[in-house]
């Protein structure tokens, strides 16, 4: 369901703003209500994939993308 009326969320900036801190490096995002699909590598150049909350911008989950 699309987050609730008031709920406030982060945006794509926010969103490339903090995983770019943490040495991700973005090749896509996607955006799906109240979570964000996030593919790129990290500092040590894996290719990962990340699901993060968009209301807290908490990564809910990190695995390897293959």
């Amino acid at each position: 369901p699309p987050p609730a009326a008031g709920t406030k969320t982060i945006g794509l900036c926010e969103i490339e703003s903090r995983l770019t801190a943490e040495g991700i490096a973005i090749r896509e995002i996607e955006l799906r209500d109240a979570v964000a699909e996030v593919e790129g590598r990290d500092a040590q150049g894996r290719k990962v994939e990340l699901l993060l909350d968009r209301r807290s911008g908490e990564i809910l989950s990190q695995k390897p993308d293959r």
